[in-house]
């Protein structure tokens, strides 16, 4: 298994290294670390499934870096199943339980299929989407790759930071309107409010970020940690976040599970940790899985109640379009 990271501040090619596999529930985050602290490297390559009860999570400690080989051509492709039906069946289900105010906020995924005349190689696809907009955070493990706008937890010494994105839209423009800031806040407030007991002196900052020609509304947070806390252990206590799964959040959860089955690695945190609890973890949006000829993309949003079908469909096209232009996929 090779990985890759890339952000504004970290560049991490792994070769084969020792994988495993560190479990589900919140002990995960636990193993990982004594995968790597019972390892000779200074740092490892982290992908955290979805939903902490799913199995599939991966840690990958390298045994050396290397160059990324010679990357292939990517051969030509279309969609063969835009993922539709099955959005707007899940669509009909989630307003049906905002409106009953089971949940105040839900996200909803969508998953589309594209076919190619040969192997796609998830290295050329890792490259062209670095390289259309080198500001996200790129990540590749095997055949999962992609580019983040969204930093889930950055560990730097004393210093911590988080972003919580929730809004998507061509201009500011797209981003006024009161569902808007509903979605927003709850993202916003579900990071503080995880944060709050391992950070202190946290600010947050509210504004708007571009990233692939998207506007998204953001909040940063910034603070220092409390001793003896661990990136991973700020993992465990932020994510899922209302950006990715919904509020309240045990029951968001409860919902995903039951309307759209296992998301895998989708909207999970991926990135990299070392020893000493520094690290660096996106939250998995902005990508898709690839495998032979095919490639299943994910893109999701957040619905609160009012949502409009088409304005949250015309969403998931707009995130959808750094990877299918990665691949050479049109519209």
């Amino acid at each position: 298994m090779r990985a890759a990271w890339s952000s504004p501040t970290t560049r991490i090619d792994a070769s084969e290294g020792v994988i495993s596999d560190p479990g589900t529930g919140q002990d995960r985050y636990r193993v990982a670390m004594y995968a790597l602290r019972t390892s000779p490297s200074p740092l490892a390559i982290a992908a955290f499934t979805f939903d902490p009860d799913e199995p599939g999570s991966v840690v990958i400690v390298p045994e050396a870096g290397h160059a990324l080989p010679a990357a292939r051509a990517v051969p030509r492709g279309r969609v063969v199943d835009d993922g539709k039906a099955e959005w707007d069946l899940s669509f009909a289900r989630s307003t049906e339980a905002l409106a009953s105010g089971a949940v105040e906020k839900l996200v909803l995924a969508r998953r589309v299929t594209g076919r190619f005349d040969g192997e796609v190689d998830p290295v050329r696809v890792w490259r062209n989407v670095a390289a259309e907009d080198p500001g996200p955070y790129c990540f590749r493990v095997d055949g999962f790759t992609g580019a983040s706008p969204e930093l889930l937890i950055r560990v730097e010494g004393p210093t911590v930071e988080s972003l919580a994105l929730a809004g998507t839209g061509v201009t500011d423009y797209d981003l006024a309107g009161e569902l808007i800031d509903t979605e927003h806040r709850l993202a916003a407030d579900s990071v503080a409010e995880a944060l709050a007991p391992h950070v202190e002196g946290l600010v947050s900052e509210r504004g708007i970020h571009r990233f692939g020609g998207l506007a998204h509304v953001g909040t940063r947070f910034t603070g220092e940690l409390r001793d003896g806390v661990t990136v991973l252990d700020l993992l465990a206590a932020v994510h899922p976040t209302a950006a990715v799964a919904g509020t309240p959040r045990d029951e968001a959860l409860r919902m995903i599970r039951e309307i759209e089955g296992p998301r895998g690695l989708y909207s999970g945190p991926v990135g990299w940790f070392d020893r000493e609890g520094n690290g660096e973890f996106a939250i998995a949006l902005r990508c898709g899985t690839i495998e032979g000829d095919t490639a299943v993309l994910h893109a999701g949003g957040g619905l609160v109640a009012g949502a409009d079908r088409d304005r949250e469909w015309r969403e998931t096209d707009l995130k959808l379009q750094p990877m299918l232009s990665a691949l050479g996929i049109e519209d």
